[in-house]
């Protein structure tokens, strides 16, 4: 009897542990899935790839990874719960920052919803930096300023972080955005001076300008015969075939072609001049946000090369100390910006490193932003147009996230570990 006890408990065990591993395999598979920004439905399709290569190597293994659950509601459950892990391992962290920062677009998925993605880059007391996707709100109505603040303080307030810890906000520089008194920057000022924080830097992404400022170059007449060419050229199979092998055989005999110049086609002096007058002003003008920030830069980023008058009153005698001591200059010279404030002495040097800190949080550019929309229309696209909001947002933080799930944790979490059906 005590014999076909332990036998009975052995095989609860091995069922028991069976069961796990099919759970977690089902979980890895459901994140390589959403990684991809595959449709659910390929978990089948991976299952049914797997069992027949099971059944030609391992003919043993088949019944066991028959039990592996992939079915689209299953990747779509396993998609949510990993979803949810790295989002509480986010807020874990964004306990620990002493400064961070937000970078914020929005643009319009192929259902027509307003998507706004809201990034944060974080940084705490050991310089410890993390660049995540915050939170992605839906709007399925007007985008205005308060519209989109609402996203960011619910997102704000959920994920365990203060307004006043708040040092820069990067936008596209729209006018729901940076307006001066209806625009998202205005209302998180108003936020961050309500909880007894300092006004945070307010940037406009560093590409949106560049290529505004592009724009302001009118090189129509340059380029018109240039593009007419290449259209013409472009415009049927037959013309390209021929341009193509007059292109080979003229490489075959190394002629060098020689455009002859027009008076229409010559690029004058002065238009060169005029334009690039019109360019520098127009850098001026958008590049001026960066401007007030200058000395700050100027500070973070050469310690030892700045004027102690212009600093704040409580880090004129940290600098004055610093720039006389040698030994730290040197690892300054032979060290990266990041590895150099490590090293510095915490307590001699407290109102440096706070400084410091919040220029490492700062975003320059809402690039992740643009990036995850390439993601996002690559994800819902035409073919997946019902995708629902919150799977959406689970598939872009598992698709852009740096942190680790970690599913161990998970399916022990699992009150019951169900087999396919």
């Amino acid at each position: 009897m005590k014999r076909g006890l332990k036998s009975q408990q052995s095989s609860f065990t091995k069922l028991k542990t069976e069961q796990e591993a099919a759970t977690r395999a089902s979980f890895r598979v459901a994140l390589e899935i959403a990684k991809r920004g595959k449709p659910f439905t390929d978990g089948e399709m991976i299952k049914e790839c797997i069992i027949a290569v099971a059944e030609e190597m391992c003919p043993e293994k088949v019944n066991l990874l028959k039990t592996v659950s992939m079915s689209a509601n299953t990747v779509a459950r396993r998609v949510e719960n990993i979803a949810e892990n790295i989002s509480s391992q986010l807020f874990d962290k964004n306990g620990h920052v002493e400064w961070f920062s937000l970078a914020l677009d929005e643009s319009t998925d192929v259902s027509d919803t307003a998507q706004v993605l809201i990034y944060i880059r974080g940084v705490d007391k050991s310089y410890e930096v993390h660049e995540e996707l915050l939170d992605m709100y839906s709007i399925h109505g007007t985008t205005t300023g308060r519209d989109i603040f609402k996203g960011v303080e619910m997102a704000i307030n959920q994920k365990n972080l203060r307004w006043k810890n708040l040092k820069c906000i990067t936008t596209d520089g729209g006018k729901n955005m940076s307006g001066k008194d209806k625009g998202v920057v205005s209302f998180v000022s108003k936020a961050v001076e309500i909880d007894g924080g300092s006004k945070p830097l307010v940037l406009h992404c560093i590409i949106h300008q560049q290529s505004l400022c592009g724009k302001c170059l009118d090189m129509s007449e340059v380029l018109k015969p240039v593009i007419s060419t290449v259209n013409f050229i472009r415009s049927f199979g037959l013309n390209h075939r021929q341009s193509d092998n007059l292109l080979k055989r003229l490489e075959k005999m190394t002629y060098l072609i020689i455009l002859p110049h027009t008076t229409e086609t010559e690029f004058p002096i002065d238009f060169a001049i005029e334009t690039l007058n019109a360019l520098k002003i127009n850098f001026d003008t958008r590049f001026s946000d960066f401007d007030a920030i200058a000395n700050q830069i100027k500070i973070f980023q050469n310690p030892f090369d700045t004027d102690i008058e212009i600093l704040a009153p409580e880090l004129q005698m940290e600098m004055i100390d610093l720039q006389c001591r040698d030994i730290i200059k040197n690892k300054y010279q032979n060290s990266s910006l990041l590895e150099f404030y490590k090293r510095l002495p915490l307590t001699q040097f407290d109102n440096l490193h706070k400084f410091a800190r919040g220029l490492f949080s700062v975003f320059g550019t809402t690039y992740l932003c643009e990036k995850t929309f390439s993601k996002m229309k690559y994800i819902k696209n035409v073919y997946r147009s019902k995708l629902t909001d919150e799977h959406l947002k689970s598939l872009l933080i598992l698709g852009t996230s740096k942190i680790s799930p970690q599913l161990q944790t998970i399916v022990s979490g699992k009150s019951q570990l169900h087999k396919s059906h």
